[in-house]
């Protein structure tokens, strides 16, 4: 799917992927409860959209869990409901290695997803040669790192398309635009 995606530093989580990241979020609310603690207050991701969707779909597990033991008398509300409605703050700082493997990744020509793609050439002195042609490059490996990322209004967008109804009908943001990246962007200023 590399070659056609339209992101495809950025891909998204499988269905099956999707179906995990709410159970986990239903296993986290019920371990706080169980030990004691006190309910999720704040969740961090990443910027990339596969993150996001994990901590949209691990909220929604949270918040299915509190409302779930509303009607069952299995915990107490208090035990698991958040103090207010959960919202991702989307924090840089905590991306993936952004590094020449990452790159390799998706950028060369021929690339498949693979960490630290590099195509077969033929050895040279028992060296191997592999020369790249910066023109072969997806266009967006040579924008500024941060540039590959959605804002936070993007990112909103995106969640409520494609992470269930459960979101796409939620009366609240999941993600959280007023928060500020801790991480600078690098410039060359």
């Amino acid at each position: 799917w590399v070659s056609t995606a339209e992101r495809p530093w950025d891909p998204p989580l499988s269905s099956a992927g999707h179906q995990q990241v709410r159970e986990l979020g239903r296993r986290v609310a019920r371990s706080l409860a169980d030990h004691g603690l006190p309910p999720v207050s704040v969740v961090y991701a990443s910027p990339l959209l596969r993150c996001c969707q994990t901590a949209a779909g691990a909220v929604l597990g949270l918040e299915q869990e509190a409302g779930d033991s509303n009607g069952n008398g299995s915990s107490s509300s208090s035990a698991l409901a958040p103090a207010a409605p959960l919202q991702i703050n989307i924090e840089h700082g905590i991306v993936e290695s952004l590094c020449e493997k990452w790159y390799r990744s998706w950028s060369l020509p021929g690339a498949d997803g693979t960490w630290g793609y590099c195509p077969a050439k033929p050895t040279v002195e028992g060296g191997n040669v592999w020369d790249v042609d910066v023109a072969t490059l997806h266009p967006k490996a040579t924008v500024p790192a941060h540039e590959l990322f959605l804002p936070p209004t993007e990112m909103e967008v995106r969640l409520r398309q494609t992470c269930g109804e459960a979101i796409h009908s939620r009366s609240t943001d999941i993600v959280n635009a007023s928060y500020t990246s801790l991480a600078v962007p690098l410039t060359d200023d």
